[in-house]
């Protein structure tokens, strides 16, 4: 027994690889030496996080020795258990390069004990990006960077609104950047676009999410469509080019009457070297009207349009021009 112990530590040391840590977890916990706990088939090594959905650890598999994003959820009610199933069976149905895997979207049940009592809790299992930083923490990066990592970003919500979903709460922090390719998470308010007859357990109207990334429309409490998911991704654009929030308040209440009411700040006021056109696209999908938002297509149309350096409706299809061009018009009329 021993000797297969040393053999695990060996082979570890000598190749520092996570299939052969995961072995040695498995021999330490046969001879009963300290291991990381495990749970779902994932020894939890680190924890991440902590956030309104669930717990995030850092989990080695034990089957396949790779690395994954184990997040549990605390569910004390079967309101909280099924919220939590149809959350990860919508997030399933989102199939994009930038969403990480959702490896399982049957979680595993489990029981903890927290202060002395048993909590049942359900096990996720996803995929982890590794390394990786939020688009909060890169701000400011240069027009270019910004529009290049929008354009994935875009295809994210044309990915979502197909599902029939509306993510609700997109912000600088959900949007995470790993090896230069974007990601989107935080789906935990994912919910229905308006006229879905499919039963709605989370909440189907604001303010709720990230407040300074809330469309108006949300703060108004009315349904989020993907018109809102728009808003919300060109405001973390808008934050991500001049390293400032939209709109700053010292109250929630305050807030949601500056974003409904007043006119957005110009982004040259902090990054005065910002193309005319980068801010004309980014105050675009932050209009107050959300009709006149562009459509996913259109905003990654645009991008692609700055980026190779021609006019941004030379971007566009004709119907697409016409369309951008009366809302410009709005925009810049009132």
């Amino acid at each position: 027994m021993e000797e297969r112990l040393r053999a695990a530590e060996r082979a570890y040391q000598a190749s520092g690889s996570s299939q052969d840590l995961a072995r040695l977890y498995a021999e330490r916990a046969r001879v009963q030496e300290p291991v990381p706990a495990f749970v779902a088939g994932c020894w939890l090594e680190r924890e991440l996080a902590r956030t309104g959905d669930g717990i995030l650890w850092r989990g080695l598999q034990a089957e396949s020795g790779d690395y994954l994003l184990v997040r549990v959820y605390e569910v004390r009610s079967d309101h909280q258990r099924e919220r939590v199933r149809r959350v990860l069976g919508r997030r399933a149905r989102i199939a994009h390069p930038t969403v990480p895997a959702l490896l399982e979207h049957s979680p595993h049940p489990l029981t903890l004990e927290r202060d002395g009592e048993r909590v049942p809790h359900l096990v996720s299992l996803e995929e982890l990006l590794d390394p990786v930083a939020e688009l909060f923490r890169l701000s400011p990066l240069s027009w270019q960077e910004v529009l290049g990592l929008a354009i994935p970003l875009c295809g994210t919500l044309a990915a979502i609104r197909a599902a029939g979903l509306v993510h609700r709460a997109i912000s600088p922090r959900r949007i995470l950047v790993s090896e230069g390719a974007p990601f989107l998470v935080g789906f935990s308010q994912v919910g229905l676009l308006p006229g879905s007859d499919e039963l709605e357990l989370t909440r189907t109207h604001g303010p709720f999410g990230a407040p300074y990334f809330m469309a108006p429309e949300q703060m108004r409490a009315d349904p989020a469509t993907t018109a809102s998911d728009v808003y919300s991704l060109a405001a973390s654009l808008y934050c991500a080019l001049s390293g400032r929030l939209p709109f700053s308040a010292p109250t929630v209440g305050q807030l949601s009457q500056r974003i409904v009411r007043d006119p957005l700040p110009d982004p040259r006021e902090f990054a005065p070297d910002l193309p005319a056109e980068v801010v004309q696209l980014v105050l675009l999908g932050m209009h107050k009207d959300p009709r006149r938002r562009p459509t996913p297509e259109e905003l990654a149309e645009g991008c692609r349009a700055l980026l190779t350096g021609a006019p941004l409706a030379a971007g566009l299809t004709a119907r697409s021009r016409r369309t951008w061009l009366q809302r410009a018009w709005g925009l810049f009329s009132g």
